[in-house]
């Protein structure tokens, strides 16, 4: 089975981009990978032949001042989670700083792998998907892992349980009411939608990940 990759991208991540699509060709089989951004951009990496370099606005336009908390990553989360170019049902989303330093299947024994990190407990993510989608927490695991492995059908058919007919009404749900301590997260959403509706699609992995950077928590603690 085949799947295409999807890499969203802005201006802070340019140091990254040479490395991240490096680790891909050398560690995935994949079909195409489709790297989306605020603003053109040239790349070397298009003599492969692979790399596909679109607009954000082009996959999902929408005026970002109706998010009332964090705009631009909330944006970001539903260009991940609802994807929809590409030929292939299903798309890894990769964070544009994530390096692949191994081979990594994505299929075993015939299912999908939904990789996961350590657990975070972040409740924001747990009301948010309670109050606007009634979606409980089926999972005693996280959901994120800076990866997915997204399924446009699955992806639709969630809209569906929401009553919505595309991402933007989607969006629009919940929008004006995202505040700090309730948040939309596209991996806490996914896995648990899946694993509530479709309990034996997926397999769940936990990866091994070694984090550096800023935290964007607020300095809070999240557990209860």
């Amino acid at each position: 089975m085949t799947y295409d990759i999807f890499i969203p991208y802005a201006e802070k991540d340019q140091v990254n981009l040479d490395i991240v699509l490096e680790k891909i060709f050398k560690n995935l089989s994949f079909n195409e990978i489709y790297v989306c951004s605020p603003n053109k951009i040239k790349h070397k990496f298009t003599s492969y032949g692979k790399v596909n370099f679109l607009l954000d606005g082009d996959v999902f336009p929408y005026d970002r001042s109706k998010i009332s908390f964090r705009p631009n990553w909330t944006y970001q989360q539903i260009l991940k989670m609802f994807f929809n170019k590409g030929s292939e049902d299903y798309y890894l989303s990769v964070d544009a700083d994530v390096f692949f330093l191994k081979p990594m299947d994505w299929f075993e024994e015939g299912k999908p792998i939904w990789r996961y990190g350590e657990d975070q407990m972040h409740s924001p993510y747990f009301l948010c998907n309670q109050q606007f989608f009634g979606l409980r927490r089926s999972l005693e695991h996280t959901g994120i892992g800076d990866i997915g492995f997204f399924n446009k059908k699955i992806c639709n058919n969630f809209l569906e349980y929401c009553n919505v007919e595309n991402p933007e009404k989607f969006l629009n749900l919940f929008a004006s009411r995202i505040t700090p301590y309730c948040q939309f997260s596209e991996f806490e959403t996914y896995a648990n939608y899946v694993n509530e509706f479709y309990p034996d699609m997926y397999k769940f992995k936990r990866v091994n990940f070694r984090k550096e950077g800023r935290r964007l928590d607020f300095g809070q603690c999240w557990k209860p």
